[in-house]
This record gives structure tokens, sequence and C-alpha cells, in this order.
């Protein structure tokens, strides 16, 4: 009995050692690591992968994201059916969204939700024990996982950050119940307010009328 008692006493000890040990990691992990405050005003060469139960989207593209003066500009090119270059402009003290399609065709609507900064949510994420990473086997970067639930609006938020600069993210992923995921890759990501050049509208928009928008981001 007293033997079964030790080694029982033992394994206690063991467990509340490796509890200990886990809880220092993670302590420290995040003591070593500054929450991300990443800039809402950004210019970025993206990769965006968009999953719908069985359907898959994966698209090449730009953002252009201009917090502080409310508008936002997404280049993206479609090859899944044909190619085609489509450009999405959002004005939200306007409520203006016109969606221009190979340079040709001009679509708009009334926006209907407020801008939202990009990056807002992580003032409430907390630092994952493990790492995150991106690219392959030749060209990977790895880097801390932050994460974030909002279980009024049913999404799972997430993004990776690098390793030696907590304001350069790798990716952002979100989940939700409208969709399944939708994850921003980050080829380069410059801070700062984009050129106003990036938010001129067409001429070919000013006969625009309003049409749904067929391309959702």
């Amino acid at each position: 009995s007293s033997m079964l008692g030790l080694c029982f006493l033992k394994f206690a000890s063991m467990r509340a050692v490796s509890l200990l040990l886990a809880s220092l990691a993670l302590f420290s992990l995040t003591f070593a690591q500054q929450r991300p405050n990443i800039d809402d005003n950004f210019s970025a060469d993206v990769t965006i992968l968009e999953s719908r139960e069985t359907h898959k989207v994966r698209m090449m593209g730009q953002i252009y994201e201009d917090f502080k003066g409310q508008r936002s500009r997404i280049d993206t090119d479609h090859t899944h059916e044909r190619p085609l270059h489509v450009v999405i402009l959002r004005f939200f003290n306007e409520r203006r969204e016109y969606e221009i399609q190979g340079e040709q065709r001009c679509q708009n609507k009334t926006l209907e939700h407020k801008m939202i900064p990009a990056f807002g949510w992580i003032a409430q994420a907390q630092i994952q024990s493990f790492p995150c990473q991106y690219g392959n086997i030749t060209h990977k970067r790895v880097g801390h996982l932050w994460l974030h639930k909002d279980d009024g609006k049913g999404e799972t938020r997430a993004v990776c950050v690098s390793q030696t600069n907590a304001n350069d993210p790798i990716w952002v992923e979100v989940n939700g119940t409208d969709f399944q995921s939708r994850r921003l890759e980050f080829n380069t990501f410059t801070p700062g307010v984009p050129e106003a050049s990036r938010f001129v509208i067409p001429s070919i928009c000013k006969k625009a009328v309003d049409y749904p928008i067929e391309f959702h981001f």
C-alpha cells in the first residue's frame, strides 16, 4: 500500500511539474512575444483562399486598405473559368461599391455596412503555445499564432505573425457561419495609407447603375 501510494505521489508530482513547465512555457512565450499592433492602413500582395462547403477558390491579387480615409480596393485575377481581372472599389463614407471587370464593365451598389479595421480584433486575441507557418519546404516562414473566438458572431479569427516582428503578418484567416473559411496569405505587406491614385473611379463607372455584385470579399 505504501509503495502504491509512493507511485501515486510520484506520478502526481511528475504531472504537476509537467503542467507547471507547460504554463511557464506559455507565460514565457506571451512575455517574449508582444501583442501585434498591425497597421489597418496598408498595401499588400496576397493570395486569397476561400472555401465554401465543397467549393474552393484560389486567387492572386492586391489589397489596398485606407481605414483612415474609409476606402478600400481589391484587385484580383480570376482564372477558374476564363481569365478576368476584377477591381472592387469601396467608399464607405459615400456608401458606394464599384466592381470593374476587365476595364470594360462597371457595376455598383450601395454599401450596407461600415468599414471595420482589418486587425482591430487582435486586441482581444490570445497567443497560442504552438507555432504557425506558411510556404513550402524550400521557402517556409514560421511565426507566432494569435487566435480570437467571437461567439456572438460565430467567427474564429487567426493571424500568423513574424517571430522577429509582431507587426508583420504572414497570413490571416477567418472561419464563420456563412462560409467555411477565408484566408489571406501575405506575399508582401507595406504598412501606411495607400497612394490616392489607387482609389480613382474609372470613367466607365459614371454610367453604371445598381446591380448585384458578383464577387464578394
